[in-house]
């Protein structure tokens, strides 16, 4: 409903949106990537001890 009584605001909050959007993606690949890192070391532990 706020964007149609505001559209000229439409232009606000868009890019701020896809920021955000993207930032989150960015973020959520760097946790990815540092969980695998984690795993492959616990395993190469275990592989170690055994």
């Amino acid at each position: 409903m706020y964007v149609f009584k505001n559209p000229d605001k439409v232009g606000e909050w868009w890019p701020k949106l896809q920021l955000s959007w993207y930032n989150g993606r960015t973020e959520a690949e760097k946790a990815r990537k540092a969980y695998e890192k984690l795993r492959n070391a616990r395993t190469k532990v275990r592989e170690l001890q055994s």
